[in-house]
């Protein structure tokens, strides 16, 4: 494993504890109702399809690929159903999203990619920054140029979400976006996020 992917994954988790521990996320579903099992994974009392579901509502554990196809082979294909099927709840829909940055292969890119145009902003934010954190790699024209549509974005946290991403990212057109963001004169709170990604970088 490389030391930028290591680095992506430990931004990830520090993005995903603290988005957690948002009043939104306090407490889950799978809390209120009791179940829980090993490493976010339930129980082999439950069926697949139900532990999988349990699995996605939880908001205490990260769960890793190899704990996630050790019990579901297709846990890629289930977090891309959940994800992009807009009658799972919210929270689900974002969940599912959040736990694709364990997959970096494209059939993951794409639905990501597919999610930056739903209709909830907090499953399009955290479609954008598994999209910067996970999968733009230096030269990737195309992909940043999707990434940058997510500047204009009507809300403010998924510009921010595309900003944080770009610190965990070896993509330097990103990383000169970052300095013109923290040099800029922007109606908005980018500019002190993008100080913080660039000094990240810096680290």
């Amino acid at each position: 494993m490389t030391t930028s992917t290591i680095l992506r994954i430990s931004g990830f988790a520090l993005a995903i504890v603290a988005l957690l521990a948002s009043p939104a996320v306090a407490q889950s579903p799978t809390e209120a109702t009791g179940h829980h099992g090993d490493h976010g994974i339930a129980g082999d009392d439950l069926d697949d399809a139900t532990a999988f579901h349990h699995m996605v509502r939880g908001i205490d554990v990260l769960p890793n690929r190899a704990t996630m196809e050790e019990r579901w082979p297709d846990a890629l294909q289930r977090l891309i159903a959940f994800a992009l099927d807009e009658d799972v709840p919210e929270y689900e829909r974002w969940r599912a999203t959040s736990l694709l940055t364990n997959f970096p292969e494209s059939e993951a890119q794409d639905a990501l990619l597919k999610l930056t145009d739903t209709e909830e902003p907090r499953i399009r934010s955290m479609a954008y920054y598994v999209l910067g954190t996970t999968f733009l790699e230096d030269g990737d024209d195309a992909l940043l140029a999707e990434l940058k549509t997510g500047l204009d974005d009507d809300e403010e946290r998924v510009r921010a979400d595309v900003v944080r991403s770009f610190g965990w990212t070896n993509n330097e057109d990103a990383h000169q976006i970052l300095r013109d963001i923290a040099t800029g004169d922007r109606q908005d709170d980018l500019q002190p996020i993008a100080e913080r990604s660039l000094q990240r970088l810096a680290d």
